[in-house]
């Protein structure tokens, strides 16, 4: 017999290198056995039972053979893309094993299943990562190659093998050593992974899902696991996972288990954040989402956990160097400057709002750092949140601007049809310039009255208000969807385009006058005075709503009209059409 704390090791001396958690699990299930020792024949069967999950975890093993069976052909096999998406399920963890790495392991998978060499050597599987990543000329591989669930699991074996090796050079990044990792260093690991919205508190739930003691510090095969729960449960505690699934299926009118993209604005609306139309969809594209997609719950979380990462990285760069310009300063960022990081995240607060959180900072003058914001920003979602329930669906900036419009449109405490059919038309003038659209805002206009006296209330002016601006939401992202395919462009050429607007619109508000556009084209083109005065009457031309901006829309099709006509070879510069 030997010692039960000699058995991972032996493990590892024959052939089975355990994924990191593997071992604390053996440990766990000896001790449950009240074994201090064990016997050949007991470990032949850790042996058998490890080996059979390619010294994956439990949950690991469990987690791929769920994907498998749900791709798996009637061989039993999968395809090379399907390998892909099985491996690229978390795009923070996958990311620490390099850009390059996943496209490599899936093609020397591919050769290693037609050559029947499958096996869980890391080390020979390392010379072929090497060998494929260095550019060496490799056969090419009949598109119909398929893989074994064996070889899966082989494959995410190696994976992980390059995750913790990413993992090692992102602790070294924070300056540590990863024998001894306190709280503060392990939330900053977190973050470096991508999950900018880690907190204390997070990590403290994940801590005792792991059955850490709070406080303690962690070794790197602890970190690891803390880090594998974390990002499987994309950073949501079991509270706020209970949270996004019952708003989920508030969405979920058909009870289809899926939403409509559409649905995307509204309800990142009701998560407490407050995104224009253009902020949704640039998500959107980012996101690789198209005008017919369909979201589960579980893209449901982890596109809620990316809009979040995605929300606080300009802040977090602004944390980083000290200063909102990004151009460094000495006194660093002040409780003075929460209005402008409030707004880089896309919220619009009211003046009481900001006067409250103000003073709960200790006024304007007082040092604010990274984790203190988030801690605000996540009890001021959850405010905008309690305000819309209390609303009727609107923040409180919204509410505070829907009493100015009904008091500058009302009459004896009313506002006529007619009034309020001209005010609908001020406030949203692309619904004139389309008949579907204008059919349904006349639908909800009719819904709204809802005792049909041809006059609205407050009450009913809100209602409709927030749906005329969810229905406008819906109908946007959807249009904004289909126009890239209408306009000719690629989703890579859409992503070109969106970087170079952004010059212009850093706070994703949707919108740029004519002097940015000839500043922006300024730095393709040459633009003196002639070439300014045609992109004045083009720049009138794409304006639909005639109110002096292009929004992001305007800009695409402006785009595709200079890229038609070739103006003063701008193809030479942005490719051609």
């Amino acid at each position: 017999k030997v010692s039960c704390k000699r058995v991972p090791d032996l493990l590892d001396e024959v052939g089975v290198p355990l994924m990191c958690g593997v071992k604390p699990e053996i440990l766990e299930q000896l001790e449950a056995q009240r074994k201090s020792k064990v016997n050949f024949v007991e470990f032949v069967n850790l042996y058998e039972d490890t080996y059979s999950r390619a010294g994956l975890t439990v949950a690991e093993h469990s987690r791929l053979s769920d994907a498998f069976e749900s791709l798996e052909d009637t061989d039993g096999t999968v395809s090379m893309e399907e390998l892909k998406n099985i491996l690229s399920w978390n795009e923070h963890l996958v990311g620490l094993a390099g850009e390059s790495a996943l496209q490599s392991l899936v093609e020397q998978t591919a050769r290693r299943a037609m050559e029947g060499r499958i096996s869980i050597d890391l080390e020979s599987w390392s010379k072929g990562l090497k060998t494929a990543q260095s550019g060496e000329k490799q056969p090419p591989l009949p598109p119909t190659t398929r893989i074994t669930g064996s070889a899966v699991l082989a494959a995410a074996r190696v994976l992980h093998d390059r995750i913790a090796i990413g993992l090692k050079g992102v602790i070294s990044k924070v300056g540590s050593r990863g024998r001894a990792l306190s709280m503060a260093k392990t939330l900053s690991i977190i973050e470096e992974v991508g999950y900018f919205g880690a907190t204390v508190d997070s990590l403290q739930h994940f801590m005792q899902v792991c059955k850490y003691d709070d406080g303690k510090t962690l070794d790197f095969d602890q970190l690891y696991t803390l880090i594998f729960r974390y990002c499987n449960a994309d950073g949501f505690t079991d509270l706020e996972e209970a949270d996004l699934t019952a708003l989920f299926k508030r969405f979920d009118n058909d009870s289809s288990g899926t939403l409509e993209i559409g649905e995307l604005g509204p309800i990142i609306r009701w998560l407490g954040y407050q995104p224009t139309q253009y902020r949704v969809y640039s998500f959107a594209e980012d996101f690789g989402l198209h005008e017919e997609s369909q979201i589960d719950l579980i893209q449901f979380r982890r596109m809620v956990a990316n809009y979040l990462k995605l929300s606080l990285k300009r802040v977090r760069e602004a944390f980083a160097h000290g200063s909102l310009s990004g151009a460094g300063g000495e006194s660093g960022i002040k409780v003075g400057d929460l209005g402008q990081l409030l707004s880089m995240v896309g919220y619009e607060s009211t003046l009481d709002e900001m006067e409250t959180m103000i003073q709960s900072l200790g006024g304007t003058d007082q040092a604010l750092d990274f984790m203190t914001f988030k801690k605000l920003e996540i009890n001021h979602r959850r405010h905008v949140r309690k305000t819309m329930e209390e609303n009727g669906g609107v923040t409180n900036a919204e509410y505070k601007k829907y009493q100015s419009y009904f008091h500058d449109n009302q009459n004896d405490g009313f506002v006529a049809q007619k009034a309020m059919r001209a005010l609908l038309g001020k406030l949203f003038p692309c619904t004139s310039l389309d008949r579907t659209r204008h059919v349904r805002i006349a639908q909800l206009v009719k819904a709204a009255d809802s005792d049909g006296n041809g006059r609205f209330d407050f009450k009913e002016f809100v209602w409709l208000m927030n749906g005329v601006t969810e229905d406008m939401d819906r109908d946007g992202l959807v249009k904004g969807l289909q126009l890239k395919k209408l306009l000719g462009y690629t989703s890579a050429e859409v992503k070109q385009f969106k970087d170079l607007y952004s010059i212009c619109d850093e706070d994703l508000s949707g919108n740029i006058d004519c002097e940015e556009l000839c500043s922006l084209l300024s730095s393709l083109i040459p633009v003196e005075r002639e070439a300014k005065r045609e992109l004045e009457e083009r720049f009138c031309e794409a304006d639909c709503y005639n109110n002096g901006e292009l929004d992001f829309w305007e800009f695409l099709t402006f785009m595709r009209t200079m890229q038609t006509d070739n103006w003063r070879n701008i193809n030479g510069v942005v490719g051609k059409p």
